[in-house]
Order: structure tokens, then sequence, then C-alpha cells
């Protein structure tokens, strides 16, 4: 090709490029493609919303009857570890290294290394203060403490090491921190794919930190959020065991954290309960609405339960779920018939009081002050 045509070629490119922009700009999309016949519908996200309405969940929360919650949870349970991808048999981890390693003024840290499986290691802080009593007169509560989709899990301690730490931190992020100021022993926990752990050896890596990730569990028969549930198990029998013998242990968590915190305490019942936020909602409303990092996406789920169903599995535990009026994912309107759903089973056990729903007045963010009061109360009459 002469240089003159591969001029010609660039130039067109150039142009088409910033015709592209342009409407971009003023539509929020460019669409080159003819106009096509009212009533066609070309997404794939429009086929999935259509299926879904036709499905029937054959352990539909709502269709349980009186008096078999307990009987449901038991199959449910069964049902979500199989969907997740959780083995039968799950094993605490084992150390591979502790040391001391420097945090805020006023908290002490350990740092401990263990191993999930093979390749699989992470690394655990455990956070107290000596100068604030326990919340109770028992055994020193344990929360394990997660970060969502941010840059890691040094947000819990209050760290900044990248860019937008600076302002997740502003916000309320160090749960680590928070938690040990009221009274618990804090348990900070880097989820697979984020922070120390985020993906370092693929030839190319996607945009999303989980989706390479999720998809490649699916090829082994598991599920990345089944991957999660399965280490925080393992870490709360090591908890059990070795940290804080006879302690109930909780989990608290925003966004994918709060769903990770979720899904752990309907697969696994010795958890005492969970704190969470920016994460309630019906899968149909929430996740089909909008792109996928395939961490929340589990396989068949829509043929066994909506999302109702994880948390009436959490009954009679604790249960505090946070939703921002305006959070742009799970907003409080989309929240609040989620927890008024799933309420029944909690009612029905005689401990109602256990699940509390807290309207928060911003959006998709931390909110320290409306969770902490909130989970002192709700612990303090388990």
């Amino acid at each position: 090709m002469s240089s003159p045509d591969r001029l010609k070629l660039f130039i067109r490119s150039r142009l088409l490029a910033a015709k592209r922009r342009w409407a971009i700009y003023r539509h929020g999309e460019f669409d080159p493609y003819p106009a096509r016949p009212d009533g066609l519908r070309f997404s794939p996200s429009q086929h999935t919303q259509a299926v879904v309405c036709t499905m029937e969940a054959q352990l539909d929360w709502n269709e349980t009857h009186p008096g078999d919650v307990k009987i449901w949870q038991k199959t449910a349970r069964e049902r979500l570890r199989y969907l997740l991808g959780i083995s039968e048999t799950v094993s605490p981890p084992t150390v591979l290294s502790r040391s001391e390693m420097p945090i805020a003024e006023g908290y002490t840290r350990q740092r401990i290394y263990m191993r999930f499986g093979e390749n699989c290691d992470a690394p655990v802080d455990i956070v107290r203060r000596e100068d604030v009593r326990s919340i109770n007169a028992g055994p020193t509560p344990v929360i394990i403490c997660m970060q969502g989709t941010n840059s890691g899990a040094h947000l819990n301690l209050g760290e900044v090491r990248m860019p937008a730490d600076v302002h997740k931190v502003a916000s309320g992020s160090a749960l680590a921190l928070q938690a040990a100021d009221n009274g618990y022993i804090a348990v900070s926990f880097e989820r697979a794919c984020f922070g120390e752990r985020r993906e370092l050896h693929l030839a190319k890596k996607s945009e999303s930190p989980t989706v390479d990730a999720a998809f490649h569990a699916l090829m082994l028969g598991e599920t990345l959020l089944g991957q999660t549930v399965a280490e925080l198990e393992a870490l709360r029998q090591w908890i059990a065991s070795e940290l804080a013998p006879g302690a109930p242990i909780y989990i608290a968590g925003y966004s994918a954290a709060g769903t990770a915190a979720i899904a752990a305490s309907a697969a696994c019942p010795q958890f005492s309960g969970i704190a969470v936020g920016g994460c309630v909602g019906m899968f149909r409303d929430t996740l089909l609405t909008r792109g996928a990092s395939g961490y929340n996406d589990i396989p068949d789920i829509f043929q066994w339960f909506e999302f109702d169903a994880f948390l009436a599995l959490i009954a009679p535990r604790p249960c505090l779920v946070i939703a921002g009026e305006k959070d742009h994912i799970w907003p409080f309107s989309l929240g609040e018939p989620v927890v008024a759903s799933a309420r029944r089973a909690w009612k029905e056990l005689n401990a109602e009081h256990q699940l509390k729903l807290v309207r928060a007045p911003h959006g998709h963010t931390y909110y320290p002050e409306l969770m902490w009061a909130a989970l002192n109360q709700l612990i303090s009459v388990d």
C-alpha cells in the first residue's frame, strides 16, 4: 500500500474516532448501525431478564410454610454450598509465619501469613486496643473485617497506598480500627484478587480485578465467591481454636465484602452474625441490571432461590443491613423488600429483634457511626 493510501486510511479512522467521541459526549453512546423496526430486542441482557421472569425457584423462600423454617434452612444451606462449589469439609488454614507490624498509635497489630490451599496464601492482621474494654463480660467477640472492590485490606487499617485510598480512609474505611475501638478483636482479611492478593501472573489481565479468577474458577467447578466463603470458614475455625476460643465470631464489610459476609454466614451457621452495607437487593433488580464482575454470579442460582433466601438462612443470628438512600447499586428502596421478605424467618424463630435494617442518608459508601452503634446494640441483646 502506498504512503498516500495509508495517509487516507489514517485520516478516515481519526475522523470516525472524533465522530464517535462526540456522539458519546452528546448522547451517551455511539450507534453507527441502521435504524431498526420497533419492538426488536437485540441486547443479551433483555433476553436474560425475560427468561428470569419465567423461572420458578425450587427453594423459593416465599413458598416456605409457617413452621418449616429450620427444615427449609437445612435444605437450602446444602444447596447453596453446592452452588458455591464449597467442599463438604473445610479445614483450618496453616500458619506460615507471624510478626508484629506498625499500625496507628494506640493499636497493636500482629501480621500472620496463612495458607488456605495449594498455592493459595493470604495475609491476616489481628488488631487490638488494650485500653478499650470488651463489649461484653464473656470472651471478647471477634469481627472479621473485609473491604469491597477497593485497593485492598490495608484500608481496614486506615492505610493509604493508592490515590483513591485518601478518599476511602476519609470516608471511614478503617473497619479493623473501628472494631478495636468498640471493644472487639479485629481480624483484617484480604480477599482474593485484591491488595496483596491481586493478580500478578496472568499474561493479559481483564480490567475487572475479579472477572479472570471468577471464570477460571468456573472451569474448575468452583466459584470465586465460594472460595471466599470457604476461606472465611477456615479462618473462623482457626480463630475458634487458636485466637479466641469460645468467642463469638462476626463478619463485617461493605459492597462485595458484604456479599461475601452474607454468603458465608448463610452457608456456615457457626458464624455468630454479620454487619454489612451497600449489598442487599434482589439479584434480578441489581446484578442483572449492570455489568458483571463475576464475583457475585453463581451458576444456576435462579433455579433455586433469590437474595431474600440468603438473608433468611442467617436467622436467628444478628444481622445488620445498612442501605444508602442514594446508593447507585443497592439503594435502600431495593434492600427494604429483601429484608422485609426475610424478616419472617427471624419472627418465626422468635428473634425478630436480631434483624435490623438501617436507612443511610447518602450513597455507596461507609457509614461507621451507623454501623457500630447498631451492631453493638444487636450484640448486647443477643
